[in-house]
């Protein structure tokens, strides 16, 4: 093969490479979870499911449990209880919260958002893709008419496109499916909880549709994967859409623009109520008619916020590695600040190999 040839070859490869890169990227799919955070005095114990009738969620036979001010992500919402998932020493875990120990953005979490159509005529698609089959009902393709109120459940970003999975009624007919953002106006009220969504940091925009970062003394707003914003307007220039949002910065709120693929509404789904299991299902527990005295009215209303005993607390810490000369310290420590979290950090590295790189010219602080 000739260098000519072989040249043109490489080119070809590399174009057919980055090309396939770009709309592998280019494709990513994503849709919003909602931010909350625990507020409990002492911890707060995580269900296997949205009553407290579900057994507690545990790791190495040791009760999972929350302490003030941790950060949790809401999947969907179940009554009056949360669907969460966090981490813990590296860990993920997925469980059920009481939504009265759980604090939001604007205090609550939005399982839709209303809006208004835009233009008539827009079909409704199937799927959050330009190319997919279109929503029918009674065999008809469902066309959307202007200034139709209506919900929106979910939202997708496809080829740096979003879409919102809709619904709403025409007729007698209860319509579902995905359509363009740009054809929908948001209701965003006092204010929408939302999200930035990005892989690099963002600048807060000053006017939308334009490059110039907003500035505060001078410096600029900077924008981060999953920090908590307030969505409250939106403006769409040249066919693109950039939403109005509102941002803490130190003890500021600062106000800006974002594009519409860096912006997630906090919206979950909703679960449909599972069936609870029976508490004579379990046969361990005592068969006598005492348990009956001690659950009381109040207790089916209370969330579970219980300490961890000293026994608990050494278990967890001998269960995350931690050597036995610092436990007793550690214990001392969490009687004295209980809202306190330990957590192993291991470095892998060995202790006399750290030693003797420590004594090295140019290898210490």
């Amino acid at each position: 093969m000739s260098k000519k040839k072989l040249g043109v070859c490489i080119a070809v490869t590399l174009l057919c490479t980055i090309v396939f890169a770009f709309i592998m990227t280019d494709n990513k799919i994503s849709s919003a979870t909602a931010i909350g955070e625990v507020r409990v005095n002492g911890y707060l114990n995580v269900r296997k499911g949205p009553s407290k009738k579900y057994g507690f969620v545990k790791s190495g036979g040791a009760k999972v449990t929350l302490a003030d001010g941790k950060r949790v992500t809401i999947i969907a919402k179940n009554g009056k209880w949360y669907h969460v998932k966090f981490k813990l020493a590296r860990k993920t875990f997925k469980g059920y919260l009481h939504s009265s120990y759980v604090k939001v953005q604007t205090g609550k979490v939005r399982t839709s958002i209303c809006g208004k159509v835009l233009v008539s005529g827009q079909q409704l698609h199937t799927k959050a893709n330009e190319n997919s089959s279109m929503t029918k009902v009674d065999g008809n393709v469902v066309k959307m008419v202007k200034g139709t109120s209506v919900k929106i459940l979910s939202e997708k970003i496809y080829n740096n496109q979003k879409w919102y999975y809709i619904s709403f009624k025409q007729g007698n007919a209860k319509c579902k499916g995905y359509v363009q953002s740009i054809h929908v106006k948001v209701d965003y009220k006092k204010g929408m909880p939302a999200k930035i969504t990005t892989n690099a940091v963002l600048n807060l925009m000053a006017k939308a549709g334009r490059v110039a970062p907003k500035k505060v003394k001078g410096k600029k707003i900077r924008l981060t994967n999953n920090m908590q914003v307030t969505a409250i307007g939106e403006k769409a220039i040249g066919g693109f859409r950039y939403y109005k949002i509102s941002v803490r910065s130190g003890s500021r709120t600062v106000k800006g623009y974002v594009p519409e693929k860096h912006l997630l509404f906090q919206i979950v789904k909703t679960e449909v109520p599972g069936v609870v299991p029976k508490v004579t299902a379990k046969p361990t527990p005592k068969p006598t008619k005492k348990p009956k005295a001690t659950r009381k009215p109040t207790e089916t209303t209370q969330t579970e916020h219980l300490s961890v005993s000293d026994a608990q607390f050494k278990k967890q810490l001998q269960q995350q590695g931690f050597p036995s000369t610092y436990i007793t310290p550690l214990m001392k420590l969490h009687k004295q600040y209980p809202k306190w979290e330990f957590e192993a950090f291991k470095t892998g590295l060995d202790w006399n190999a750290a030693v003797a790189a420590e004594s090295k010219v140019g290898l210490t602080c």
